[in-house]
């Protein structure tokens, strides 16, 4: 995949990054802070669908990118981003679930069927879901950055 003879790997994983992170960011203060829950609203799962979506259009990039350019490094860069590609999607899915069990609007459609531990449960999961994305963001972007700059 190219863009103006460009490939489109490198073009598309700043952006990436950066909604991994911000949207990792934005959930676990969702989790910990209501009023920041209140007040992104639409915009956590929103993000976490964008998110998911610029993951799998990196990764695929990534893939035809590295069928030119086999190396122990980028091998490892491979790897690692397929972890992030699993956990960039699971992320998305986490964001939009917890939205929706937390949100005035997924609450009025559920009917707050959900026992409050099962809300708490599943609010630690998209935490942690969330804190080991950017772990694995600076991991597999540090193996990246080792693939083309060593």
């Amino acid at each position: 995949m190219t863009v103006d003879g460009l490939p489109l790997h490198p073009l598309v994983v700043h952006f990436t990054i950066v909604f991994l992170l911000l949207v990792a960011g934005a959930q676990v203060l969702a989790v910990l802070l209501p009023r920041f829950r209140a007040w992104i609203g639409w915009g956590l799962p929103l993000g976490g669908l964008v998110t998911a979506f610029l993951v799998w259009i990196t990764a695929a990039s990534g893939d035809v990118l590295s069928d030119t350019h086999d190396t122990p490094l980028v091998e490892k860069h491979e790897d690692w981003g397929e972890l992030l590609r699993t956990f960039g999607i699971t992320l998305g899915v986490a964001t939009v679930v917890y939205w929706l069990i937390t949100s005035p609007w997924g609450r009025e459609k559920l009917g707050d069927r959900l026992p409050s531990w099962l809300v708490t449960v599943l609010g630690i999961a998209a935490a942690l879901i969330a804190a080991a994305t950017i772990v694995i963001t600076i991991l597999t972007g540090h193996s990246g950055a080792t693939a083309v700059w060593s």
